[in-house]
């Protein structure tokens, strides 16, 4: 838990690391699915609040639309790499709220 707003634009992939709070009032840097997972749930969170008409599919979609695509690196040579845009991805998610 956090006090502090920060921006957040963006978030990682399952396998790389992320940053989260710690329980000592800092950061710390985890990687694996689980703390991508609930990167990801607070993304399509996110985009529901914006537009909350959207469904599943579409959470997912849009998530997927907006996401950077990263180069793999040596760890995962040929894989891809995306990189969850959540700024992007609200700004869409208004978008699209906007048309209908």
């Amino acid at each position: 838990f956090s006090t502090r707003l920060i921006r957040l634009s963006a978030s990682t992939a399952p396998g790389t690391p992320s940053f989260t709070t710690s329980l000592k009032e800092s950061y710390q840097c985890l990687d694996g699915t689980s703390a991508a997972a609930a990167i990801v749930a607070g993304g399509a969170a996110l985009v529901l609040r914006i537009n909350p008409a959207l469904t599943a599919k579409e959470v997912r979609d849009l998530l997927m639309a907006t996401a950077r695509v990263l180069p793999a690196g040596p760890a995962a040579p040929g894989a891809t790499i995306k990189l969850v845009d959540l700024e992007a991805a609200v700004t869409a998610a208004a978008a699209a709220a906007a048309v209908h």
